[in-house]
């Protein structure tokens, strides 16, 4: 360690390392490029323990390397700010709580019996204007503009809303779960302030904006863009299981690089948003996922990331990443959105449920971009920082919205993300094991006819 420490004295890019080291990315950079320089001096060392072998050798030896020392006592401070607000990040998110903490907050939301109707309002095929002004700007543009190339559905048509039609109309500030009348079970909740957390708010926006800045967006004749994270079926007529690929541009090596950056940081999001899920939603929601994944064997949207230096998935707040190693991973598949509607429709899904959070929005419900539960004629008021869970077999949509600014000079904005699975993606995954149990098959038996004696 002493001839480590001496070439760090004199490399202040090594200590710069070093020194923020707390955070598992720099520490990732200083323990290869610490690994490196010990190989060139003839002392390789194991890479995983580096970091704290060295740590262990500067308290044995704090006046060996004065620069090193300072650089030490740095990274020892920056530790105990990284536990301090990895703790208080653990608390205000509920990780700590029990199966009957969970039950005891869930028992508090109100609930709304709803009457499953069979003729669903919004309609089927209906772009939802809440009022004449924002149906006097979309009309023209749904009965006549030009529609992309990979269009593969009819023309939506605008319908100004009737909210006399509506069974409930949940305001802006209103945490509901709605319960079928008849079956009992679920049918959608919404939940404000899902995640309380400011700062962990604008990481996620960062990313979030990151995606919009530099991916391809699906579903080009809706309006707003909507993009595709973690694994995905490729091409419709030709499944494929795969990494979302969509970056605008990967002809160079430092794209490919991005490309890893960003799937890192976007999985980790998602499975920030799933453990949140898995505290604070009832649980015959949750389990509807979970038995789900279990029966499909389906991956997590993975971080690639498992061992010791760099954790399953980090939250970076205030300049400090907050590993966390014991969580769950996001479900496989998902997409952000930004200013994204749809009329109301229906969508295949091998499990119950799809969740959502709107981590931006900009102006109140009254400009439109708001859900419906059209089976049970439900209108949901959009809010920022907004938690909903949905049935997709079931008819329901965004509703379009309002173009103009507000009283206070405000567009319409809104961001978020949702977990979603697709049918193909299913098929595709089962497809691939099927590949490879027949892969292994034959490997076996090569080796098998190659292990047999010639007599």
């Amino acid at each position: 360690m002493d001839r480590l420490a001496g070439h760090m004295a004199a490399n202040r890019h090594l200590l710069q390392l070093f020194a923020t080291g707390y955070n598992p990315s720099q520490q990732a950079l200083f323990v290869k490029e610490s690994t490196e320089l010990l190989v060139d001096i003839g002392q390789p060392h194991s890479s995983p323990e580096l970091c704290s072998d060295l740590c262990a050798w500067i308290a044995k030896h704090p006046q060996a390397h004065e620069q090193v020392t300072i650089a030490w006592e740095a990274f020892r401070e920056g530790k105990k700010r990284q536990r301090a607000l990895h703790n208080r990040l653990v608390t205000d998110l509920n990780f700590r709580q029990t199966k009957e903490a969970l039950a005891h907050r869930v028992a508090q939301i109100p609930v709304v019996w709803v009457t499953k109707s069979t003729d669903p309002y919004p309609p089927i095929g209906s772009a939802v204007c809440e009022n004449q002004k924002i149906h006097d700007q979309w009309k023209d543009h749904l009965e006549s503009g030009p529609q992309p190339d990979d269009a593969r559905r009819p023309r939506a048509l605008p319908l100004l809303l009737d909210f006399n039609k509506l069974q409930y109309n949940a305001g802006p500030t209103e945490d509901v779960i709605f319960r079928d009348k008849e079956t009992g079970e679920i049918v959608g909740l919404v939940m404000r302030n899902f995640i309380p957390h400011e700062m962990v708010r604008s990481w996620a926006a960062d990313i979030i904006r990151e995606a919009m800045a530099s991916k391809k967006g699906v579903r080009h004749e809706d309006t707003g863009t909507l993009v595709l994270e973690g694994y995905c079926s490729r091409a419709r007529n030709k499944p494929i299981f795969g990494w979302a690929y969509n970056l605008e541009r990967l002809s160079l090596p430092s794209h490919h690089d991005q490309h890893q950056l960003s799937k890192y940081r976007s999985s980790s999001l998602f499975a920030l948003f799933w453990n949140c899920l898995l505290k604070k939603l009832p649980l015959e929601v949750m389990e509807d996922m979970n038995e789900f994944l279990k029966t499909s064997t389906l991956p997590g949207m993975d971080t690639s990331t498992t061992g010791k230096v760099l954790p399953r998935y980090t939250i970076t707040i205030d300049g400090i990443e907050l590993g966390f190693q014991g969580g769950q991973l996001a479900p496989p598949s998902g997409a952000f959105r930004e200013n994204y509607s749809q009329e109301i429709h229906t969508e295949s899904s091998p499990h119950r449920y799809v969740y959502s959070w709107n981590n931006q929005r900009s102006v109140p419900d009254s400009h439109g971009g708001n859900f419906f539960f059209a089976r049970h004629a439900v209108r949901i008021a959009a809010s920022e920082n907004m938690c909903l869970v949905h049935e997709p077999r079931q008819p329901h949509g965004t509703g379009l919205p309002d173009r103009g600014k507000d009283k206070e000079g405000r567009l319409f904005f809104t961001r978020g993300l949702t977990i979603f699975t697709s049918g193909p993606l299913e098929k595709s995954w089962r497809d691939l094991q099927e590949k490879k149990a027949t892969m292994e098959e034959i490997q076996k038996k090569m080796e098998e006819t190659d292990n047999v004696e010639v007599h």
